[in-house]
């Protein structure tokens, strides 16, 4: 009998993306949905795939959104440029 996919496994391959993940800012309600394979994000959520591994299709800027409901442009207004995101 063969073993489930390991969740690491499913975003390094670039499983396609079977749901979208609508994000709400905090800060100004602005809404944004994202591409996730499903396995992909509940290895996030339980904290066993970086998110830069399970999201690597994504932008620094989306992941942050996702992770911390802080949209990039009041990301920017709370905190400045990031001097890699100029």
């Amino acid at each position: 009998m063969s073993e489930p996919p390991d969740d690491n496994d499913a975003a390094a391959s670039g499983r396609p993306a079977d749901i979208a993940v609508l994000v709400i800012c905090d800060r100004c309600g602005d809404t944004q949905e994202f591409p996730i394979s499903f396995p992909v994000f509940i290895g996030w959520a339980a904290r066993r795939i970086p998110v830069q591994d399970a999201f690597a299709h994504l932008s620094a800027p989306e992941r942050e959104f996702i992770k911390s409901q802080v949209c990039p442009a009041c990301w920017t207004t709370q905190f400045g440029a990031h001097r890699h995101h100029v």
